[in-house]
């Protein structure tokens, strides 16, 4: 019995070592992956330059045959034209008690 406990508290002493670890580890990934300036660190005697693109659309995929064929929808009725008797829904849907058995 003795020593199936002191087992026990060995693979306890293990695993909080092992937690420690693994809460220093983290602290170190958030400390230089969040903390950290954005910047890179220039180099002594190198210059940073920045390089602007110019932006170009091809529009030129908007003149394709395929989208000619596009058919605009119909124009959306007003509220009105929904709650006429066309959309109505049946006077009477489902029963009156739906627990009582039949």
């Amino acid at each position: 019995m003795a020593i199936s406990f002191i087992q026990k508290q060995k693979k306890q002493k293990y695993l909080s070592f092992v937690l420690i670890a693994i809460i220093v580890i983290m602290g170190f990934v958030v400390w230089f992956g969040y903390f950290q300036t954005s910047q890179p660190k220039l180099l002594s005697g190198t210059a940073q330059t920045k390089v602007i693109k110019k932006i170009e659309i091809d529009f030129s995929v908007l003149k394709s045959p395929i989208l000619k064929i596009l058919e605009p929808f119909d124009e959306i009725g007003s509220y009105q034209a929904a709650t006429s008797a066309e959309y109505a829904l049946p006077e009477k849907v489902g029963r009156d008690n739906p627990f009582i058995p039949f």
